[in-house]
């Protein structure tokens, strides 16, 4: 990504042409018989209209979201609040407030959050009376109820956008372009603490680690116990030998949190390699209790169930490693994995 390259709203939710056929012949079909809302809903929901897959690979835009017809929750998101607008429908987009999620890719621990749209017709743009107060909510991914949403603006949305990017080139060990990325979100939403901590790995990774620091404490500024900042930063004080800060910054952590992201995985991972399959099973076990939905854990527990010979468990974990699987590629082991095994 040049330097001077940064994505815009307007390119970010920008309805390629084949996305207006789709208006304007499928979706025309269903708009004889239900408010535009109500149309688009049904056709993001059924299976055999645009078959959206959701997959965690790769953060799309409005446009390369629909070609694909895949994509994570911000790229179904953006794609869904494109396809409201063309419609001539009110957007709303929203954070919405999950428990600390962790995933692990590329040997980086990622934080992950949540958005979702309602999409809709306010007055003086409502055309009938029956469209009057019908908002729909989209939730590509839906969360247990009762959670607190925050409204985000379209600029939040592209710098959201732009800190994915950053984040999956890290993953894939491309620091420049990561940077450059991380560096336009935090131009496009200067609170979005996420992007600041992208940056300060992006900055320890590249060897930079003074300048990790410095965008570590710019978050702890204005959330002292942010634990993503927190846990970077303790890494990096370790590297800069900063002991007596180190144990400061050890002690707040202690206190927010009994063991980091990943503690039992590593132990029930350890477990296996020596072979002691009960251990690991409980630690994976108690991994899973803390996240549940993460495909990773379940499928190391069905490892652990297969070293003990217990095959309904093995396939149990399995099947639960498909359904909380994020991409396409994901899905296509566990599955092969899965119907091997019920093959025996």
């Amino acid at each position: 990504m040049p330097k001077t390259a940064v994505i815009s709203a307007d390119a970010l939710f920008a309805i390629s042409a084949e996305m207006r056929r789709y208006l304007d012949t499928e979706l025309a079909v269903r708009l004889k018989k239900q408010n535009p809302a109500n149309a688009l809903h049904s056709a993001l929901y059924q299976e055999l209209e645009l078959k959206l897959k959701y997959d965690a690979g790769q953060t799309f835009t409005a446009s390369e979201a629909f070609a694909a017809r895949a994509g994570n929750c911000l790229s179904l998101v953006i794609m869904t609040g494109a396809l409201a607008k063309g419609l001539g429908l009110d957007v709303y987009f929203h954070a919405i407030d999950v428990e600390e999620n962790w995933l692990q890719k590329g040997g980086l621990m990622f934080s992950s959050g949540h958005v979702n749209v309602t999409i809709g017709r306010n007055p003086p743009l409502v055309r009938m009376a029956s469209d009057r107060g019908r908002f729909l909510t989209i939730d590509f991914a839906p969360v247990a109820g009762g959670k607190r949403a925050t409204q985000l603006s379209e600029q939040a949305i592209v710098a959201l956008y732009m800190n994915n990017r950053a984040a999956e080139n890290l993953a894939l060990g491309k620091h420049r372009e990561a940077y450059w990325w991380a560096k336009a979100a935090i131009t496009s939403d200067t609170n979005l603490l996420p992007a600041y901590n992208t940056l300060a790995v992006i900055y320890r990774n590249s060897g930079h680690t003074e300048l990790a620091k410095g965008a570590l404490r710019s978050v702890l500024r204005r959330d002292p116990n942010n634990i993503p900042a927190l846990s970077n930063l303790a890494i990096v004080l370790a590297k800069l030998g900063h002991t007596t800060e180190l144990a400061t910054t050890n002690a707040q952590l202690k206190k927010l949190r009994t063991h980091e992201p990943y503690y039992f995985f590593r132990q029930g991972k350890l477990a296996m390699q020596a072979g002691n399959y009960s251990l690991a099973r409980d630690m994976f076990l108690r991994e899973i209790k803390r996240q549940p939905d993460n495909h990773q854990f379940h499928f190391q527990l069905a490892l652990a169930y297969a070293g003990l010979g217990d095959a309904r468990h093995t396939a149990a974990s399995l099947a639960k490693a498909l359904e909380f699987s994020t991409t396409l590629a994901e899905q296509g082991i566990y599955s092969a994995k899965l119907s091997k095994l019920r093959q025996r």
